[in-house]
């Protein structure tokens, strides 16, 4: 082989990435680190509203799903969480509580995808005679030194579920599992139910009408190497996919002692889309750090996924050298494509982000030293047979790297749309503080999507010092009060050992930048500065504040807003995940790291208005709170089912947000009191005016005349 060529940008060490990599020598098989949750519903006077939370083992790897049922006490007016979980997928998956496992291994509906002699993807029963004869080689491969030793079937039986081969069972050659189900460290679970009723286009009542009823689903990632989707009812399997591009790594998940490596730890987006002629919830998913690439999926109705169009392709950096780890979010989206005598033609598109290290030597055509952040746009009606071909049915857009000493990358795009439910901008930051918009406003191929050959980033985040602050989330959008959006994003990267070390720790800042769509720059002296202070309310609680904010018409004005968190060069608190704007009010929550592998790293959470950057409801903006990884807050409303109508005819609806933190352990009181923010709205809903009828005394005379 030819020797690697050093790439002209570091890369990021994503095999010590600090939530995986240290480990604590006290801790027991019983550990476990909650990874991440969603709910059922958004507001809690639903019934049956649920939180499913999944978490992961550091010392097995196994992991954990979790449904937790929620209730409201009126005496408190809070959320509550149930005490004891409902169900854990994996101990149904494994047979721990039943002593029978569900589905059996033999069972399950595991499926992957291989490429016909047409070129055609073909999706398959994840079962040693369905697969192709280059499938059956990768898992006859032994991990320890890659020759083969024909225990590919019994490799692939393992990794189904069967017991039969671990080590203490009569001729066991493989690790022995606690459970079945892998660890879940980076991808969040996501709760699927009936088809969305906001969507619209020919067709799509007839597919809703379709799919109402179907069954729901709660879809997530695994060190298994697979793609799950648990029935949100009962929390058995329905189905799990296994990619294509991981056949290589499967064999390492039956050697004995090796170090955790990720498989599908990509976060997942779900969506209706028009694939073809027909409407289908789609899944779009990146492979985190298990593979460069992402994979898109039929859905539609997750107990019969193999009656529906299974796997609809695989998009890797063998397809373009360009592709990296997705470690963001994928976007499912409609763009209009042309206009024909005044006639708009639209297409469904999967938008990726590149992510991190496309740039490594990994192969002749798979990597580009130039180290640019690129976005993908991927067709969703893809032909099956055809192969990927930049222009037809994919498109991509280049940014350049600004610092050749840093990593870069984009990461997570964020978009919006035009009145007609088409893109029309998408923004998204890189590794190197730089936020990017493209313009998808015209028509494909989109050559001015970035306004020059030569494009130039509308923001770049730095500190006072000059110093460059990773973008690590998806920008949150809101609409600028005269005009515009105004981008919401934190800073701070936590994906490598250095990460951890407070020799590297700077200044990170949460961002609240207005883009005028005028084509010009914005800088940090455009921006009126808030700072945080420590408050007498609790340990760890901060205040915020600052000068009145005046925007103005494009041109004027501030732009926006700005605070740096405090002593973070210090303390090390960083950004890392996206933001959450609800009625106005914009939640958010920060890591702290701790470099002890022993001990919980911190976190906190913020409420803060959206436009100002000031508080939203009362004096305190920052708390300590339970979100073990520093996730996106789950915030959720309280709303009273039917509230009295005044004599206008008006209801005045008292809405309260409520940030639901993660369960600490099933054990009651288990879970850590933090001071509540109050976030109580009024808002004005039923019949808002009365008809004024200056002559009813005529209209009542005249309709009683015989």
């Amino acid at each position: 082989m030819p020797p690697c060529r050093a790439a002209a940008v570091p890369e990021v060490a994503l095999d010590t990435d600090p939530f995986v990599s240290l480990q604590c020598p006290t801790h027991s098989v019983d550990s476990e680190r909650v990874s991440g949750a969603t709910t059922s519903a958004a507001h809690i006077s639903a019934e049956g509203v649920s939180l499913y939370q999944a978490a992961f083992n550091p010392v097995t790897w196994s992991g954990s799903l979790k449904k937790y049922p929620l209730g409201f006490d009126g005496v408190e007016g809070t959320i509550t969480i149930a005490s004891q979980a409902e169900w854990e997928a994996a101990d149904i998956l494994t047979g721990t509580t039943s002593a029978v496992a569900k589905p059996a291994p033999e069972a399950r509906h595991i499926y992957t995808s291989m490429l016909a002699e047409n070129r055609s993807r073909l999706t398959i029963p994840f079962l040693w005679n369905d697969l192709s004869i280059a499938q059956k080689a990768l898992l006859d491969a032994s991990p320890v030194n890659g020759a083969s030793d024909q225990l590919g079937e019994k490799r692939l039986n393992y990794l189904r579920g069967a017991r039969l081969y671990e080590l203490g069972n009569s001729g066991g050659i493989f690790p022995k599992r606690d459970r079945i189900l892998g660890a879940i460290v980076h991808s969040p679970p996501v709760f699927v139910g009936p088809p969305s009723t906001s969507t619209q286009g020919a067709g799509y009542p007839e597919f809703h009408a379709a799919n109402k009823g179907r069954r729901a689903a709660v879809y997530v990632g695994a060190r298994d190497g697979m793609l799950h989707a648990f029935d949100a009812l009962n929390g058995e399997e329905l189905f799990a996919y296994v990619p294509q591009a991981l056949f290589k790594q499967l064999s390492s998940l039956t050697r004995q002692g090796s170090a955790y490596r990720p498989f599908v730890d990509g976060v997942i987006a779900v969506a209706e889309a028009r694939v073809g002629n027909e409407w289908k919830t789609v899944l779009a998913s990146g492979m985190g750090g298990g593979a460069q690439g992402v994979f898109a999926l039929d859905v539609t109705r997750p107990d019969q996924f193999e009656k529906g169009l299974g796997a609809l392709w695989e998009f890797t950096d063998s397809d373009d050298a360009d592709m990296g780890y997705v470690v963001g979010a994928p976007l499912i989206a409609s763009f209009k494509v042309k206009v024909v005598k005044g006639v708009s033609s639209y297409r469904h598109f999967v938008v990726v982000a590149g992510g991190l290290n496309s740039y490594r030597d990994d192969g002749t055509g798979k990597f580009n030293l130039q180290a640019s952040g690129v976005l993908f746009l991927l067709a969703l009606d893809k032909v099956k047979s055809e192969p990927w071909k930049i222009g037809s049915n994919y498109f991509k857009f280049s940014t350049p790297v600004s610092d050749k000493t840093i990593a870069n990358g984009l990461v997570a795009p964020a978009l919006t749309l035009a009145d007609d439910g088409a893109v029309s901008y998408i923004y998204s930051g890189d590794l190197q503080g730089n936020v990017w918009r493209f313009d998808f406003n015209g028509s494909a191929p989109w050559v001015s999507a970035l306004a020059s050959s030569s494009p130039k980033p509308l923001f770049t985040a730095m500190d006072e010092q000059q110093n460059r602050q990773a973008i690590t989330q998806k920008v949150q959008i809101a609409y600028g009060p005269y005009g515009g959006h105004l981008l919401l994003f934190g800073t701070g990267k936590f994906m490598e050992a250095a990460d951890l070390h407070g020799a590297g720790f700077k200044t990170q800042t949460f961002y609240g930048v207005l883009d005028m769509l005028d084509g010009k720059a914005v800088t940090r002296n455009q921006l009126v500065e808030r700072k945080l202070v420590a408050t007498g309310s609790g340990p760890g609680a901060l205040e915020i504040s600052g000068s009145e904010l005046q925007y103005g018409a494009p041109g004027s004005g501030d732009k926006g807003w700005y605070f740096d968190f405090l002593d973070a060069n210090k303390t090390g608190e960083h950004s890392i995940s996206s933001a959450r704007l609800s009625d106005g009010s914009l939640f958010f929550n920060t890591l702290i790291p701790n470099p002890d592998p022993c001990q919980k790293h911190g976190t906190r959470s913020y409420v803060l208005n959206v436009l100002t950057g000031l508080p939203a409801y009362a004096y305190l903006t920052a708390y300590p709170a339970n979100a073990n990884m520093g996730n996106t807050p789950i915030v959720m409303a309280i709303v009273p089912e039917n509230p009295p109508r005044e004599a206008s005819g008006k209801r005045r609806l008292k809405k309260k947000l409520e940030v639901v933190d993660p369960v600490v352990s099933d054990q009651p009181g288990q879970k850590t009191t933090t001071p509540g923010v109050p976030t109580q709205t009024v808002t004005v809903s039923g019949r808002l005016s009365w008809r004024e009828i200056v002559n009813w005394i005529e209209l009542r005379t005249s309709s009683t005349k015989k």
